[in-house]
């Protein structure tokens, strides 16, 4: 892409366009944004090819949340530096609108960025992205992708959230020359001031370890002005400063460096670019380099087994059933919308999925619910190349901050294009919380699109549907090198080859797509492998690898509930996907259950619960906060009829629920609200699973919410599974 860098002068703004670099963009363009000029005569600072003012005091630093301003005076030399034309606007907005969120408000200054960047759009066209330094905050983030988004361009951050011990040291190691401008913080001091980031690494890890300063200086601790990277063609040179005491308290001094005087210089030939081993240091930072590693690596033996292969091609009968029910139900302050779908099946998908988020949109409505309090979307397509036809369509519905959202192919019943389950939480706004990051980046994949990563309501937190994109090329990642054993047993058998090809390509997404949901909890404050993940639902696209799927799950997230489903396909041909339901400690409204003696007695703990580990019923519950999570499968192969089998899941999904019930001393019983009942298309139909539910719920008051989900097949060759999710007492 063609990019444009906004630079402060700073050492996260060069760093991020050397990045961009190294992931083979092109850095077209700079630009900044300036303070407004002092009241009193400037002086100038000549250099070998422009005149940039150097202000008074009263214009070096401004109150911003936004823009670095120290050392502003030398920005303008980086165009010199980098050889390309440098784009800078006035600051004449202030900070208006301060919330977590940003709405467009006139005179605030992240509408100077968008002029900013519009004048770019003007002058060069075909700019594609901006380069963004942001490391870790959240108000910067949402204001640059906002305004992103208004232009059309795609935000390019590859700083974010990265380890900053790292990221200081692979600053220094790449060839970023820095200087300490600004000081602010324990520990540091205006003797500081000028001095080099490789000369201020001991001291920055010092401050660190013993005050738990930012080591990037995130929290404002100090203000780098960048001299020299690899990217520049000139170096910058300070001739002349002096040092300004902004405040003393007593406590400690915040000052910083008036650029007096400046220049540019040639560098020699062999100093300028990325060489091999720079691009390589800086590509490290990717999360691909080390996903073969994450995981177990998968066996290629067995995946032709025929307890692997879909139900359908062993044990198929004859199934005719009209589509399921739409139903909705409300638990406390949950609202559960389920099997949503059009009633014209002659529809095309843009009007099926129109038809769809009218209805859902007006049932919200009737229950004094928005769009906002939307906590979860679970997209299903008959056919995954309509998924953009979908897509356009559903982005209209939704503003800043779209909720979470699974998307997977599934055997609908014929004519049915799209259907939607939905959950929503209408509760106090201020116990809810949105992440939508949409730049590009080193941590986790970009939602662009309209749906963002979590939303955590109560201690409850709702996880996007992962696939193994690899971040900062948002595609998928290669196939996981093969064995050595691998290439002699296989090297002369075409067909084993590509199973075993297949097996690795499982084996890099798998491990791909866990570490990004461990790494969207993590920016959440929960770690899925310290046992704070509640349940998933893993669906595959390849029967075969059930068991790998949950081998991966067991490694990284421990005994949380597990349902392995096969489905037609998945986003963007991936053979992975994850949705998976997390707990926050630091919310929790209901303690963990006990690990007493019972769970010990099934091989489980953390209040996980085994039913019938030997049986065709097989079920785990999993009470976590304030959560409930509750999985169980059946098979056909101890029942005479579907219906005997339906009927005995259900009453092993119950003798869970009763189970944990019994084991909370203190928190009081959940209720088990939203049941999503999956089933074989094919081998048996939902209507024995509903009449089973319908028995074991004789009152309309204390029935869950039901959706219904046609798989290809279950892992294990069953034909019924159960996924309950569940909630104590919310008020």
């Amino acid at each position: 892409m063609r990019v444009v860098a906004l630079v402060s002068g700073g050492k996260d703004s060069c760093f991020n366009m050397m990045h961009c670099v190294a992931n083979g963009h092109s850095i077209v363009a700079l630009a900044n944004l300036h303070p407004p000029p002092p009241p009193s005569p400037s002086i100038s600072t000549t250099t070998t090819s422009t005149t940039t003012p150097a202000t008074e005091s009263t214009g070096d630093e401004m109150d911003s949340y936004m823009y670095q301003t120290v050392a502003h005076d030398a920005v303008g030399l980086l165009a010199d530096c980098m050889g390309v034309r440098m784009f800078r606007r006035q600051i004449l907005g202030r900070s208006v609108s301060t919330g977590s969120d940003y709405t467009p408000v006139d005179g605030d200054e992240v509408e100077d960025l968008l002029r900013l960047l519009g004048d770019v759009k003007a002058a060069i066209p075909d700019v594609d992205a901006v380069s963004v330094g942001a490391i870790l905050s959240n108000y910067q983030r949402v204001r640059v992708e906002g305004v992103c988004a208004r232009l059309g361009l795609t935000c390019l951050a590859y700083l974010w959230r990265q380890e900053q011990a790292d990221l200081m040291s692979r600053m220094i190691e790449t060839g970023l020359h820095a200087v300490i401008v600004k000081v602010a913080a324990l520990g540091l001091a205006p003797k500081h001031l000028g001095r080099s980031l490789s000369a201020m690494h001991g001291t920055l890890l010092d401050i660190n370890s013993k005050y738990g300063c930012h080591i990037c200086g995130e929290g404002g601790e100090y203000e780098t002005l960048t001299l020299d990277c690899p990217l520049f063609q000139k170096r910058l040179v300070i001739d002349k400063t002096e040092t300004v005491i902004h405040s003393d308290d007593g406590f400690m001094k915040v000052a910083y460096l008036r650029i007096v005087g400046c220049h540019v210089e040639d560098k020699p030939g062999e100093e300028i670019g990325l060489s091999d081993d720079c691009r390589a240091a800086l590509l490290s930072a990717s999360p691909v380099a080390r996903i073969h590693e994450f995981i177990p690596r998968p066996a290629d033996q067995g995946l032709n087994a025929p307890d692997a292969l879909p139900l359908t091609l062993r044990n198929s009968v004859a199934v005719a059933h009209q589509p399921p029910p739409s139903n909705t139900a409300r638990f406390g302050p949950f609202l559960a919308l389920s099997g949503v779908r059009s009633a014209n099946g002659e529809d095309s998908v843009a009007e099926q999925g129109k038809s769809v988020m009218e209805q859902i949109q007006s049932t919200l409505e009737s229950k004094n619910c928005t769009w906002s309090d939307v906590t979860l979307m679970q997209v299903y397509v008959a056919n995954m190349a309509d998924f953009a036809s979908m897509n356009s369509i559903y982005a209209t519905f939704f503003g800043i901050n779209p909720p979470p959202r699974v998307t997977v192919e599934l055997p609908l019943d014929p004519g049915i294009l799209i259907q939607v389950d939905c959950l929503a939480f209408q509760h106090d706004r201020a116990q809810r919380e949105t992440m939508h990051v949409q730049g590009i980046s080193y941590w986790a994949p970009a939602n662009i699109g309209p749906y963002s990563q979590t939303v955590k309501v109560l201690d409850h937190l709702y996880v996007a549907g992962q696939i193994g994109l690899v971040p900062n090329t948002m595609s998928l990642p290669a196939p996981a090198p093969a064995a050595s054993t691998d290439h002699h047993q296989h090297e002369t058998h075409d067909n084993d080859n590509a199973r075993a090809a297949r097996s690795r390509q499982f084996h890099s997404e798998c491990g791909m797509s866990l570490h990004s949901l461990a790494a969207v909890a993590a920016a959440q404050g929960c770690a899925v492998g310290e046992g704070d993940a509640v349940g998933a639902v893993c669906f595959v696209a390849d029967g075969r690898f059930c068991a790998a799927a949950r081998a991966a799950w067991g490694a990284v997230c421990g005994d949380a509930p597990l349902l392995v489903a096969v489905v037609p396909g998945l986003p963007k041909g991936a053979l992975v996907e994850w949705q998976a339901v997390v707990r926050d400690k630091t919310r929790a409204a209901v303690d963990d259950v006990d690990d007493d003696d019972d769970a010990a007695d099934n091989g489980q703990s953390g209040g996980d619960v085994v039913v019938g580990v030997d049986s065709p019923t097989r079920g785990y519950g999993a009470d976590k906060g304030s959560m409930r999570a509750v999985i169980a499968t059946v098979s056909l192969d101890a029942f005479s009829t579907p219906s005997n089998a339906a009927a005995a899941l259900v009453a092993a999904v119950q003798a869970i629920d009763a189970k944990l019930d019994a084991r909370q001393r203190a928190s009081g019983k959940k209720s088990l609200f939203l049941w999503r009942v999956f089933y074989v298309a094919g081998a048996v139909g939902w209507e024995d699973a509903q009449r089973a539910i319908d028995s074991a719920f004789q009152t309309a008051s204390n029935r869950p919410s039901v959706a219904y989900v046609p798989v290809t097949a279950l892992e294990g060759g069953a034909v019924y599974a159960v996924v309950a999710h569940g909630v104590g007492n919310v008020s």
